[in-house]
């Protein structure tokens, strides 16, 4: 039962008339009264909350609608239903402190579209905060209409769904707010409801089988979003109509690459050479045409082609290499991107079946400094290759060429060996992994084709480097920049387990028990349980997702339960906004050395022993989870895979 705060004071009192009246020490007497101020200074603290107050504005002409229906939750407690908002004006009241909340604002009447508003209430340092949280636009509703066709046979796409957001914030409940289409099979049509003075874009997946392919592929690249289908600035529009071709079915043409390649005199150099080789196109080498003195290259044409020329001599002259790159930019522009040549490098020219270009390579002489004239990667998650296309032919010995992961790192402890500098108790952690690779030398010597020696199985940055080449012609050593490349190997392929994410304090005990008993010197380690900031530990599949939000709803706090809420978002529109880290359980008393470090080393958490793992603060301050005091944390879920599947729930997570 609850008792007004004078009733307790009053009590207070005359416990302590009590008090001084068997002449008790008046220390006694002061302290007892401290501790009854803290009390009631503490339920007044409780008692603070927030009320805010704003206006519904059209964001057309920023005026107040007529009126407005406010909605407020708080985490999953419906707070506030259908609050009137007269001309546009309202306000919420006894609101707590430091909470997020939803404000859904939606009309009666249909004058303008609902629409989700994510927010924290805020500081209160008084027993009421006052605060104004200003306007909260909303604009009518546009009704967009998509037809999709496939422009095979025009037949019309009816398995996909269209979807966007008008919300503004974060929170895991955006799911909910979202705008979906509906299909109208008779119209062979998609409709879809925007805010239409609201720049909103519409995204729809195009891998319906989640195989990680597309299924279609857009007409235009600008409607080509990641896996999306995508269509910016939807509510401006009213009707579009949108072209797709069948991905598994496109059989890619031919077109023919007719290239003059001439000396300053504009005479044809017949011992030139041009290769293609490509996804698309395993290897295939030009064919002179001697009645037009032509280089005429047949190959497979998607989206981009490279026709690389090696280095080359004719008559005692040395030809650098060129490298000519056509880019689809519409259906009728291609772009050429010409390196290693004396004339223009970049214009554009019209789509055709039969593209004619001049090429007028440059000349090689003593003087001339070596170029990167092309590079290029495969991207794959487990064997990325890199190449790199140099102005003159080569020899790169195997040691100047490496792989490194760059937030890698080797750990070396003080009892591993007794043959090295690292004392007992100390463990040296230095940045970097070498990765073994393989080459080759093709195109004259003149392309280096790197590939690691085993495929890489763990998600974190990596980069090729060469270091000196020597220069065929000269024998010159040189260390020429731009023959270098970064990636990263993040485990999108991976398949995400919302069980996989964990909360650990890091205090180097778990279930009150203490994780690592010695350091590396046999000493005992004094760790014991007690509170510590409390951090999320995620696995690298978090990059298989799309978005991922988690709300907090409660926290149980020595087996005292409290409401709670906060939002964390994890992954945003496919980026993830927290940290990497590795993971080493080290005991307490154990001393640590850094070396060229580039990613930090959490020794004192319960996670497995990892190279990488994704962390974040959750914002409290918690013991273990043990049988005997219950310190756990519940929250609300909601993750977006990349290829489209959404799983929402709850779950309560125990702090290890």
């Amino acid at each position: 039962m609850k008792y007004p705060n004078f009733i307790i004071v009053s009590i207070s009192l005359l416990l302590l008339n009590g008090c001084l009246d068997d002449n008790h020490d008046n220390t006694d007497v002061a302290q007892a009264i401290n501790a009854q101020t803290e009390v009631i200074s503490a339920q007044q603290n409780s008692e603070s909350s927030v009320t805010f107050h704003g206006v519904v504005v059209d964001i057309f002409d920023a005026q107040p609608v007529s009126t407005a229906l406010i909605t407020v939750n708080l985490g999953s407690e419906l707070v506030v239903e259908d609050l009137i908002a007269t001309d546009g004006k309202f306000e919420i009241s006894k609101l707590p402190a430091n909470s997020d909340i939803e404000v859904i604002i939606s009309s009666e009447d249909g004058q303008f579209l609902t629409r989700a508003f994510f927010f924290n209430t805020g500081d209160s340092s008084a027993n009421v905060a006052i605060k104004d949280f200003g306007s909260f636009a909303v604009s009518e509703p546009q009704l967009v209409q998509i037809t999709v066709l496939n422009s095979d046979d025009n037949s019309s796409v009816d398995n996909l769904e269209f979807n966007a957001y008008s919300h503004v914030g974060n929170s895991s409940s955006t799911l909910k707010y979202k705008h979906s289409s509906s299909y109208d099979a008779v119209n062979g049509r998609y409709s879809i409801i925007v805010p239409k003075h609201i720049n909103t874009s519409v995204r729809a997946n195009l891998d319906l089988n989640r195989d990680g392919d597309i299924d279609f592929i857009p007409e235009s690249s600008s409607n080509l979003s990641g896996s999306d289908l995508y269509i910016g600035s939807a509510n401006a529009i009213e009707t579009l109509t949108l072209y797709v071709a069948d991905n598994k079915a496109v059989e890619l043409s031919d077109v023919e690459y007719r290239i003059s390649i001439i000396d300053n005199t504009s005479n044809s150099i017949a011992a030139a050479e041009l290769v293609v080789e490509d996804v698309n196109n395993p290897v295939v080498k030009s064919v002179y045409d001697t009645a037009t003195e032509q280089h005429v290259v047949t190959a497979k044409f998607s989206q981009s082609i490279t026709l690389n020329m090696p280095a080359f001599s004719d008559n005692g002259i040395h030809y650098q290499s060129a490298s000519i790159r056509l880019s689809q930019q519409s259906d009728e522009t291609i772009s050429v991107y010409i390196s290693g040549i004396n004339n223009n490098c970049c214009f554009n020219i019209p789509n055709s079946e039969t593209i004619e270009l001049a090429l007028l390579p440059r000349i090689t002489s003593n003087v001339s400094s070596l170029e990167v004239v092309n590079l290029t990667r495969e991207i794959s998650e487990s064997n990325p290759s890199f190449s790199v296309f140099y102005s003159q032919a080569v020899s790169i010995p195997g040691e100047s060429i490496s792989l490194n992961r760059t937030n890698g790192y080797a750990t070396l402890k003080g009892n591993d060996h007794g043959d090295d500098l690292i004392l007992p108790g100390t463990t040296l952690f230095t940045g970097g992994l070498v990765i073994a690779t393989s080459h080759t030398m093709t195109l004259n010597n003149t392309k280096l084709e790197v590939t690691p020696t085993l495929p890489l199985v763990v998600a974190g940055s990596y980069q090729y480097t060469v270091g000196n080449v020597e220069v065929n012609s000269t024998n010159e050593i040189i260390n020429i920049s731009g023959d270098s490349f970064s990636f990263d190997i993040s485990g999108a392929s991976q398949v995400f387990d919302i069980n996989d994410v964990k909360l650990d304090n890091q205090n180097f005990t778990t279930g009150g028990t203490t994780i690592t008993t010695v350091n590396t010197a046999n000493e005992a380690s004094t760790s014991s349980d007690y509170d510590q900031s409390v951090y999320f530990y995620m696995p690298t599949s978090i990059n298989s997702l799309q978005n991922f939000t988690m709300r907090q709803l409660s926290v149980t706090e020595d087996n005292i339960a409290r409401t709670d809420v906060s939002n964390f978002t994890i992954v945003n529109d496919g980026n993830i906004y927290i940290s990497r880290v590795g993971t080493v359980k080290l005991a307490e008393n154990e001393v640590i050395v850094n070396e060229n470090m580039q990613i930090n080393i959490q020794t004192g958490t319960a996670q497995e022993d990892s190279q990488l793992i994704y962390r974040t603060s959750n914002y409290e301050y918690m013991s273990d989870n043990t049988d005997a005091s219950t310190n756990t944390i519940s929250f609300e879920y909601a993750y977006e895979t990349l290829a489209g599947e959404v799983f929402t729930g709850t779950i309560t997570i125990p702090v290890q």
